[in-house]
């Protein structure tokens, strides 16, 4: 209807928030009016119990006076407290980029991140998925007289989060996998060995490490006539109770400038964001 904002605001938007502004959760109200249209927005407390309140909020808008050429009030609920605040592809232009050269920037991402600049958690998708092939060379382990079972018991002992399975022996190669993660490969190879002179050498010495990944779905995308370039993606979780629009705008900000320092090849794109979310819900209100 072509009503006044004036009109609007006295025969729609007072008698709304007339009938609800009492119900006890509320934080704040705030209301526009404009030229044959109403929009109220309300905030509730954080200790409030959202579902209670928008039933009530609902049956008070229904309760509400209104002219009988009004279009029915529409009650839309929009969660800012939602943890997830957007999620990011970190990629590559270079298609041999490897599933450990992407985790390893998605973790230093991860680790500048995380309980900082209002963000709880950023998950890494299939960071955790994968499996160490320790390849033990029988040749040098023999001229150092070290037994497989030995190697075993030296990164179970390392580590007692890694699972050993079993090994098979052949002419080569000695396999041992390991269910789990290392803190590096490097810090995997640097487990120091007794030998048998009293000495010690570490398992770099005469072993090479293999990881082999679980999911083995290869996660590609298209970025203009780059076709097919690899990715990893990331969930930024925002806070409870932390600003979704600021948190958006600085993390986003300062997460741009350090893939700037990976250097050129590095790129990012974002997929869900909750800001985005949050205004096209109240522009559709």
């Amino acid at each position: 209807m072509g009503t006044s904002p004036e009109d609007i605001d006295s025969l729609i938007t007072t008698r709304i928030e007339k009938q609800i502004k009492s119900i006890q959760g509320i934080d704040t109200i705030s209301s526009s009016s404009r030229q044959g249209f109403s929009n109220i927005i309300i905030t509730l407390k954080a200790e409030a119990d959202t579902d209670k309140l928008v039933q009530q909020i609902k049956d008070g808008v229904s309760l509400a006076d209104l002219p009988t050429d009004a279009t029915d009030p529409s009650v839309n609920e929009i969660s800012t407290e939602s943890q997830r605040l957007f999620s990011v592809f970190l990629s590559h232009t270079d298609k041999r980029t490897s599933r450990d050269i992407l985790l390893k920037r998605a973790n230093e991402i991860q680790e500048k991140f995380e309980g900082k600049y209002n963000i709880d958690t950023v998950v890494i998708d299939g960071s955790d998925i994968s499996e160490l092939e320790v390849i033990v060379h029988g040749a040098k382990m023999a001229a150092l007289n070290i037994s497989p079972a030995k190697v075993a018991d030296v990164i179970r002992q390392y580590n007692q989060s890694f699972p050993i399975g079993k090994f098979t022996l052949d002419t080569k190669s000695y396999d041992l996998r390991i269910e789990g993660d290392a803190e590096s490969f490097e810090a995997l190879l640097r487990i120091p060995v007794n030998i048998a002179d009293g000495g010690a050498v570490p398992l770099g010495e005469f072993a090479t490490l293999k990881r082999t990944w679980k999911n083995t779905a290869k996660e590609r995308m298209n970025q203009g006539e780059n076709v097919d370039i690899p990715f990893v993606q990331m969930t930024f979780n925002k806070q409870p109770r932390k600003s979704v629009f600021s948190t958006a705008k600085e993390v986003r900000k300062i997460l741009e400038e350090q893939v700037v320092g990976f250097g050129p090849e590095w790129h990012i794109e974002y997929g869900f964001d909750l800001a985005e979310e949050i205004s096209d819900n109240y522009s559709n209100l």
